[in-house]
């Protein structure tokens, strides 16, 4: 089942408040909102708070602590800089199975498929943000993955955003490949 992906530009306090109980193992997440609420101006114009479900930031006398919750801060505008803090109530701890943890990894799955959904959307579009990514995994990876000198990667044809960033990586389109899946 998935979840809704709430989406704002500043942590509502009760979500704080529910980090603040799952402490120690939410503090880089807490600390990251704790930080842009105290600082006002401190985050850029495009960073968003995402959580689900929606009532972990329900606030009220009759509001009650969700099970399970993801929540995230997410900058793409940040540069060189963490873009993504993430914290999910499979990381408290406790040894969930069954049906509690399909919640959480579904809740973990939804929120990363909201923040590529982002990556995807203006205002990141066009403002280097893809070839930064791409430049700093080659840099890192190429030494243990790339020792021939070789570097791929697959781009759909009617991608011209990507196909893009790979031209200005001083990459070429050498071949298509098409694929079929034969159930036999």
């Amino acid at each position: 089942m998935v979840s809704t992906v709430v989406s704002v530009p500043e942590a509502p306090s009760r979500l704080l408040d529910l980090l603040t109980l799952h402490l120690p193992y939410s503090i880089p997440l807490l600390r990251r909102l704790q930080f842009d609420s105290s600082q006002r101006g401190a985050a850029t114009t495009t960073a968003r708070v995402l959580y689900t479900p929606a009532s972990a930031a329900e606030a009220g006398p009759d509001a009650a602590e969700p099970p399970h919750f993801t929540a995230a801060y997410v900058d793409l505008a940040a540069g060189s800089e963490t873009q993504v803090w993430i914290y999910s109530s499979l990381e408290n701890g406790a040894q969930l199975a069954g049906d509690d943890r399909d919640t959480c990894v579904q809740q973990i799955a939804d929120v990363v498929e909201e923040v590529r959904r982002m990556a995807r959307d203006e205002p990141y579009r066009g403002r280097g943000y893809a070839k930064a990514l791409a430049t700093k995994i080659l840099g890192e990876s190429s030494q243990e993955y790339c020792r021939d000198g070789w570097c791929h990667a697959d781009v759909a044809v009617d991608n011209a955003s990507s196909a893009a960033v790979c031209t200005s990586l001083n990459g070429k389109q050498s071949w298509i490949v098409d694929w079929a899946l034969l159930l036999v």
